[in-house]
């Protein structure tokens, strides 16, 4: 399959995916771990000491803490020092409308059709490869199902140009070939905690792709913030 560069910001191109299996489609987020400080380090060790001591740590009882952290989606973790970026898909129908949101949260990782979903928070960018995935299977999707808007948010203190190497991409999940792929770290204005980054959407019988690569805040009213884009 022929390696597709682009489109460029504000343009649209036709989504080329092997058109085999499940027509699936993966947008992956990758960056590199915060190199912590020594005081960083001793205040994350005094808090794993803390949770031991108070009895937090303890399998499912561990797990369950660790969820109901995440459910409050008001503001950012500013308490880990780690740095966290969380890749986030918002599902809209023809009118605008959302129908779903698959996001890192144990709740959301997996949309009602079964056909898209994320493959789990990774709250330091620890490893190689993508650290977060989203997994869109375009074969058979529901009709209402007419486009997604993929978003990137830092879920910790620091802004996106402070965070070492951020990198996304929508790939060819057959092939592994890259379809669009941004270094956030070059983008001008980055020096916010979102990033809007594309918007893959129906056309008649074809899926198109449109780079939009615009910065903005961490919480936005997304149905009115994504109007300008379509």
């Amino acid at each position: 399959m022929t390696t597709i560069i682009g489109p460029k910001k504000g343009e649209t191109a036709l989504l080329e995916i092997t058109k085999e299996a499940k027509h699936r489609v993966l947008i992956g987020l990758s960056w590199n771990p915060k190199e912590l400080s020594a005081s960083e380090k001793r205040g994350q060790m005094l808090s794993g000491i803390q949770d031991v001591l108070f009895g937090n740590i303890f399998l499912v009882k561990a797990n369950m803490n660790r969820i109901h952290e995440k459910m409050d989606r008001s503001g950012r973790d500013t308490n880990d020092p780690n740095h966290d970026l969380d890749l986030i898909c918002f599902v809209y129908d023809e009118n605008g409308k959302m129908i779903s949101l698959v996001d890192p949260d144990a709740w959301n990782a997996v949309d009602n059709t079964g056909q898209i979903y994320h493959s789990g928070d990774d709250y330091t960018g620890e490893g190689g490869n993508d650290d977060e995935q989203v997994h869109i299977e375009l074969r058979d999707l529901p009709k209402s199902i007419h486009e997604f808007f993929i978003v990137v948010q830092s879920d910790c203190t620091d802004t996106i140009d402070k965070i070492d190497s951020p990198v996304i991409r929508v790939c060819d999940s057959i092939s592994n070939t890259d379809l669009l792929k941004v270094n956030l770290e070059d983008e001008k204005n980055n020096d916010k905690y979102g990033y809007v980054f594309c918007r893959i959407f129906r056309d008649q019988d074809d899926w198109k792709i449109q780079n939009i690569s615009e910065f903005c805040s961490f919480e936005e009213n997304w149905e009115e913030h994504f109007k300008k884009y379509r």
